[in-house]
């Protein structure tokens, strides 16, 4: 958790719900804090022709200026603010790169499936094109006055990390370590197991799913206790104050958002391959289910190959010690 923190900003209260978690991370990390406004097109009458203008640059530039005044109010370390032209995505990609943004904070609507689709969104879209983790919060219905700051910090209580067992899970521990420790909180290990179901003959050539044998279960559920205990036991040798949970839901999605509504003020940490359009559609994603639907913050982020290896090397190496 290193680097400065960004946070993309339109003028609405629904993207500045974002700012108190972008302000308090920015205070822990001992980070700049980067407030992007990215110029957007209106269509114009010019008598009887269409012309396409930009938004005015010095309006921009004094609702950033006056957003770092109210932030100055709660938070006095450093600020900076971007005006960006171009497309939304493609800017602001070309500004995390260019400045080493260490982490995105931002809003997303909780649309899924085809109205997001229809009307895009560009948490999705960064998903698919960032390196880095994003930190995404879901402003409540009732939207957050475009006038207040709140005076309080958001703390973070817990970070919740989702491992399945598989290398791409494990590999944003390092990340959730490190909140946690930022923080001062438990970090806590989350395997969700699914009831192992069959398909039942129940006539005319139709079937219909049962559960199987509880002892399966109860074997499944041994079998993630173990691995998440070994998981721990490398983190406890380095004084992580870490706790492993197993829940039992019938959707990887549904079991996560379970535990996540259990534990307010906690983080939700998890890794995605990134999917997009309609392999994603087809697939599902438990990343992308999670991410509009949590009743808590969910850190995101999509690893290259490199880092999913670089990352079982590590773990593999401390586990060892």
């Amino acid at each position: 958790m290193q680097h400065d923190v960004m946070i993309p900003l339109d003028g609405s209260s629904f993207a500045e719900a974002a700012l108190p978690q972008a302000i308090a991370l920015a205070a822990r990390m001992h980070a700049t804090l980067h407030l992007v406004r990215v110029q957007q097109y209106h269509t114009v009458h010019a008598g009887a022709i269409l012309q396409v203008e930009p938004e005015a640059e010095d309006a921009l530039k004094f609702y950033l200026d006056t957003t770092i005044e109210r932030i100055r109010r709660i938070h006095a370390g450093p600020i900076e603010s971007h005006v960006l032209d171009g497309p939304a995505v493609d800017a602001l990609e070309r500004f995390v790169t260019a400045r080493r943004i260490g982490l995105v904070v931002l809003s997303s609507h909780g649309r899924r499936g085809p109205a997001r689709l229809r009307l895009g969104s560009v948490t999705d879209a960064l998903l698919q094109r960032l390196r880095v983790p994003m930190l995404v919060v879901r402003p409540p219905a009732d939207e957050v006055d475009a006038q207040r700051i709140t005076p309080i910090a958001p703390g973070c209580r817990e970070v919740l990390l989702a491992l399945d067992g598989s290398a791409l899970s494990a590999s944003m521990l390092p990340t959730a370590e490190a909140l946690a420790a930022m923080w001062h909180v438990p970090l806590m290990l989350v395997t969700i197991v699914q009831p192992p179901v069959q398909m039942v003959y129940a006539g005319v050539d139709t079937f219909t799913p049962s559960l199987l044998d509880p002892v399966e279960l109860h074997l499944a559920v041994d079998d993630a206790q173990e691995n998440l205990a070994h998981r721990a036991a490398s983190l406890l040798r380095r004084g992580v104050d870490v706790r492993t949970l197993v829940e039992v839901a019938s959707s990887v999605a549904g079991g996560l958002r379970a535990v996540a509504a259990r534990t307010p003020g906690a983080i939700l940490a998890i890794a995605t391959h990134g999917e997009s359009g309609l392999r994603r559609m087809m697939r599902g994603s438990v990343a992308d289910n999670v991410l509009h639907r949590s009743p808590v913050p969910v850190l995101v982020w999509r690893p290259s190959a490199a880092e999913v290896g670089q990352g079982s090397m590590r773990e593999v190496a401390l586990s060892k010690r």
